[in-house]
């Protein structure tokens, strides 16, 4: 064989070979059935697509308020506190007022913390 003759057989698509009964019983229309039975189905046909849902979103969480810069920390001693009721007291009964040392403490606090906010320079 030449070349040529190759390559047509080779580009030749392949012929299925029909079945031949294997029993003397078979008969071609046996074999045609089982020919018909071995054949793919066809596709089924493809359904139409339904519109795309629509995306649910979520709210987003409102924003959170940004930090602000720590805030130091005022802290007042024992010895600071008496110290300023005392002098509370004293003027107080100097000036014959009314009042205690409970009294005297809670102000001696008060005035002390507002100073120290001053010297820090903290508003609020």
């Amino acid at each position: 064989m030449s070349k040529d003759k190759k390559k047509d057989k080779i580009e030749e698509p392949k012929k299925p070979k029909a079945k031949k009964p294997k029993n003397a019983t078979e008969t071609p229309a046996a074999v045609a059935e089982v020919a018909i039975e071995t054949t793919p189905a066809p596709a089924p046909e493809a359904k139409p697509k339904a519109a795309p849902k629509a995306k649910v979103t979520k709210p987003k969480a409102p924003a959170r308020p940004k930090k602000a810069a720590a805030v130091p920390e005022i802290v007042l001693t024992v010895e600071e506190i008496g110290l300023r009721a005392y002098f509370i007291s004293e003027r107080r009964r100097e000036n014959g007022h009314h009042g205690d040392e409970s009294t005297d403490w809670i102000q001696a606090e008060n005035e002390l913390r507002y100073e120290a906010i001053e010297r820090l320079g903290i508003s609020s």
